[in-house]
């Protein structure tokens, strides 16, 4: 089996967030579940990173045995309003408190997402959003790293700064959910949307994470929803050459819309846009530190491609493809 390059190790090392049970894949539990525990003891396995599951379905893990612990990314109810949010806060970390206790050792709750509250928001004060953010921290605890998201919306521009902007005043505790596509057209955000984002969070020195829309690689015409759609590599190629290299606001936005795949280079010295570059030390660096990771219904779509542009090898024997069995 040819070699994987230690630049796209850098990369790729625990990117996905398995999501098989939100759109378009929408798998019942069981077989979401059964695809993350074959991917995790498969060959790509280090490109996995967690499960995603709403709190609120916890208890719908009961009397499995996961061996090892099962990794998760625990999505919150949420809430329109600060009282409400917190409340529901309660809810989702009462829910998980009580599955480990009844199970203990089944599961790890490793990140927490949840939209934050849209009327906070709307008042445009970094300063409430801080407070929220750190009341939410203290309950969640040091072990659990929190991705907080803007809502969509006609607002969605103006509110993204505040958010940032409150984020930013926590040093890294918490950091910005970033949804990149979705089931309809008006969902995708567009490149100067996605370039804004990634320029305020590496001014704030705001940790990201994506989720939505990434299955692919490069950007590319999706031909199911007729509009261009973003590329994992675009993007988390774009925010760590930001984040390492100090790009403008421009050569961000051409490398999210950078749609020819000779254009982007991983190697053993590292990884490369048209001759901007990071080494190997410097990627894994910032993929911990400030693009964490990304949301995804599908694990094969995202290796397919990256075997098809001949980035990564193909495995020496056949495995089972995603879908409702293991």
């Amino acid at each position: 089996m040819a070699r994987i390059s230690a630049g796209l190790r850098a990369f790729m090392a625990q990117i996905i967030d398995y999501a098989g049970l939100f759109p378009p894949a929408s798998l019942a539990l069981e077989p979401a579940l059964a695809n993350v525990l074959r991917y995790r003891e498969g060959p790509d396995a280090w490109m996995l990173a967690r499960f995603v599951l709403p709190a609120s379905r916890l208890e719908e893990l009961a009397g499995r045995d996961f061996q090892p612990t099962l990794r998760l990314s625990l999505l919150g109810r949420g809430g329109a309003d600060p009282e409400a949010w917190l409340a529901n806060l309660a809810q989702d970390l009462g829910a998980l408190a009580a599955f480990q206790e009844a199970h203990p050792g089944q599961v790890q709750a490793e990140l927490f997402e949840a939209r934050l509250p849209v009327d906070l928001l709307r008042q445009g004060d970094p300063g409430r959003v801080a407070a929220l953010i750190q009341e939410a921290q203290e309950r969640l605890g040091p072990q659990i790293r929190a991705f907080y998201e803007v809502p969509q919306g006609p607002d969605w521009d103006a509110l993204l700064p505040v958010a940032v902007a409150g984020l930013a005043r926590l040093d890294g505790v918490a950091g910005l959910k970033l949804r990149c596509g979705g089931v309809e057209p008006q969902m995708i955000p567009s490149a100067s949307q996605v370039a804004a984002a990634l320029m305020v969070c590496h001014e704030g020195d705001v940790p990201l994470k994506c989720t939505a829309g990434l299955h692919h690689p490069v950007r590319r015409q999706d031909p199911d929803l007729g509009v261009p759609t973003h590329g994992f590599v675009n993007v988390f190629g774009a925010g760590l050459l930001l984040a390492g290299a100090g790009l403008n606001r421009s050569t961000v936005e051409a490398i999210l819309l950078e749609e020819d795949p000779g254009a982007f280079a991983f190697t053993d010295q590292g990884f490369a846009w048209r001759g901007h570059a990071l080494d190997v030390a410097t990627l894994a660096r910032l993929r911990e530190r400030a693009l964490v990771s990304f949301g995804s219904c599908s694990f094969d779509e995202p290796r397919e491609d990256l075997r098809a542009l001949g980035w990564l090898p193909h495995p020496s024997t056949h495995t089972a493809r995603e879908g409702n069995l293991p």
